[in-house]
């Protein structure tokens, strides 16, 4: 009966394996792309991207472990595009759409404080926490 520490190792070294293996699959999916951006010919910062922009939105990380066959027709729906190249496909798309300051979005999830996104805050919180008339209880 294996101890406990052993059972650790063993799940360390299967994690490991499944780890080199995802590693090899990507180099090999860079590999038979090309190797660079389908746009601009970058060899840098490259990321997978569907061919058909509003096709099915498959993740290609479910693949990475599937069997060769599946792999491989996963890979021919994808290419290949620098960060900046897939940004922007993604914005001209329409499936992303840039967010705009003195907005809520902008003040809590995109963090900024510009004066706009701040003034939008306070109007927020204006309207939310309006005070109560004098004498009147609210509980």
């Amino acid at each position: 009966m294996p101890t406990q520490e052993q059972k650790i190792a063993k799940r360390r070294r299967d994690a490991d394996t499944v780890r080199r293996f995802r590693y090899r699959r990507k180099a090999r999916a860079i590999e038979l792309l090309g190797g660079k951006c389908a746009h601009c010919s970058k060899t840098s910062g490259l990321m997978f991207c569907a061919k058909d922009v509003f096709g099915p939105r498959n993740r290609l990380s479910q693949f990475w472990t599937t069997n060769e066959e599946i792999f491989l027709q996963e890979i021919e729906k994808t290419i290949l595009l620098c960060d900046a190249c897939f940004w922007e496909r993604q914005m001209t798309s329409g499936r992303r759409k840039r967010w705009k300051h003195g907005t809520m979005y902008g003040y809590y999830a995109k963090e900024c404080r510009c004066d706009l996104c701040v003034e939008a805050n306070k109007k927020r919180n204006a309207k939310r926490y309006r005070p109560t008339r004098a004498g009147s209880s609210t509980g």
